[in-house]
């Protein structure tokens, strides 16, 4: 009897300790626990505040479900490389506070990945509270039909551009990253495991967490639909883009192609310079505009000159240096009559330019003038005389050569005085048009394709533009209301880097 007693009991003790055991085992690793990180401070796996923006509580879990989502994303760039979608609103929170147009900067630094997480949750949240207000309802079964699809609505994961070049709106559906099944479909067991485990989260919790993303994407459209573009701008835009010109350009000037070019250039100017006479450079400097220019170029050499240097002196040196540049340039302008007679013959100029003295150079090439579009897209060489454009346009095929030279400072070629002053060199510019000749011909061609294209463009720019203004609003009223709290965000990131 003691002995079944005995044996009895140790198979009792052997079943309360493997109880006992397995019991722990649930509430270590079940899907209500915490996991391995336990339960101290950097490891705490419940909810908690990291960052309040307009009084809504961004927990831990909620940010790091955004964060996978983006960060996981084929093709898009890492966190160091976003581009935000919100580019005025992120400028003026780096510059603002500078230039008087915002408050103070806080302790967050605007340019790092941090501040571009809160101001995405910041502006979510405007967004939100902005579709509240007018009422805007979300339909769960749109949440349900992205989900089957395997996708997830996502909030901001930077500025892309479309086949047109269109800038689309910050998110919208992104592929799911939990919750798959092996045949990488939703698997709704799986969906409900990973968010108890890896967020401690609920399905309606994470329901709740696309409502807000999906209702801050509806509230961008709305916002965005109230823009349109008329026909007569699309139009007006679709001109401005085709109507384009093609130029000839000749330039004479000094060539410099190899160092032997460049010496022979340079033994010309000190041979030009050692031939001027004290008169010649009195009655240079007799004219005013040229005696500034000489008395500029010597307040500039004090600075750079050695001890000693006289700037009576030097004004008088190096006025005989611009003087001698004048004569290199009045060669190239008597080089470029013969050329200019071949340049201007009725039909169509030489292939290959025609020679020249020796010390210059004839350089062909073609540009092509939108008259409509921005004086920044000028060519260099053009850019300095006014109303070149105007001008162009009004040559004819019948007379297709503009009747004044042109110059500028020749992009390579300069040439050095004695005390190591550098002095570019001017070159002449011989000009033709060369067609087409019927821009409004052009234009309506350009019309009947490419009205789609424009219109996407258009309204895309404009609806970008629309929100980025609306960002920069919604953000700087959240920092002068003191609607943000960097300090949770900046102690959350410091217990991860501790972590890792």
């Amino acid at each position: 009897m003691l002995d079944y007693m005995r044996r009895n009991a140790q198979s009792i003790v052997i079943v309360f300790v493997l109880s006992i055991l397995i019991l722990a085992f649930i509430i270590e690793f079940g899907p209500q626990s915490k996991g391995c990180r336990g339960d101290g401070p950097g490891g705490q796996r419940s909810a908690r505040t990291v960052l309040t923006v307009l009084g809504y509580e961004v927990t831990d879990l909620e940010f790091e479900l955004w964060h996978a989502h983006i960060a996981m994303q084929p093709g898009l760039p890492t966190p160091e490389g976003y581009t935000a979608c919100y580019e005025t609103a992120s400028k003026l929170a780096i510059y603002g506070a500078a230039i008087g147009m915002g408050p103070q900067p806080t302790s967050l630094d605007e340019t790092e990945n941090a501040a571009h997480f809160r101001n995405a949750f910041l502006l979510r949240e405007a967004l939100v509270r902005e579709a509240q207000g007018r009422g805007v309802a979300i339909d769960d079964e749109e949440i349900k039909r992205a989900l089957s699809r395997g996708r997830i609505y996502i909030f901001d994961h930077g500025a892309w551009k479309d086949q047109l070049g269109g800038i689309h709106f910050c998110g919208g559906e992104l592929p799911l990253r939990i919750g798959l099944g092996r045949d990488g479909k939703l698997d709704p067991n799986n969906l409900r495991a990973a968010l108890q485990q890896q967020y401690q989260m609920s399905v309606d919790d994470f329901y709740g967490f696309l409502r807000r993303n999906l209702l801050a994407l509806k509230m961008q459209q709305i916002l965005a639909a109230g823009i349109g573009v008329s026909p007569a701008e699309v139009e007006q835009a679709v001109r401005v883009d085709a109507q384009t010109t093609d130029v000839l350009i000749w330039s004479v000037g000094p060539s410099v192609a190899s160092d032997e070019e460049q010496g022979k250039l340079q033994a010309r100017f000190d041979e030009l310079r050692a031939a001027l006479s004290e008169a010649d450079v009195d009655l240079w400097l007799a004219q005013e505009s040229n005696a500034k220019e000489a008395e500029k170029r010597s307040q500039e050499a004090v600075g750079t000159a050695g001890a000693g240097f006289d700037p009576a002196r030097g004004k008088r040196e190096i006025a005989r240096s611009l003087l001698a540049v004048e004569r290199l340039a009045q060669e190239a302008r008597d080089a470029s009559r013969p050329v200019r007679a071949l340049f201007s013959q009725p039909e169509a100029p030489p292939a290959e330019p025609p020679p020249v003295p020796e010390g210059l150079a004839v350089r062909a090439h073609t540009v092509s003038l939108r008259p409509l579009g921005p004086e920044s897209e000028l060519p260099p060489s053009l850019r300095e005389s006014k109303g070149i454009v105007e001008r162009v346009m009004a040559l004819t095929e019948a007379a297709p050569v503009l009747a004044e030279d042109l110059e500028h400072d020749a992009v390579a070629a300069g040439v050095t005085d004695a005390s190591g002053q550098r002095y570019a060199l001017r070159e002449v510019l011989l000009v033709r048009r060369t067609g087409p000749w019927d821009l409004d011909a052009q234009v309506q061609s350009a019309l009947a394709g490419r009205l789609p294209e424009t219109t996407a463009k258009l309204l895309a720019s404009r609806r970008a533009s629309l929100l980025d203004a609306w960002y920069a609003t919604q953000l700087y009223a959240a920092r002068a209301g003191d609607n943000i709290d960097d300090e949770k965000l900046i102690a959350y990131l410091d217990a991860l880097r501790q972590e890792q």
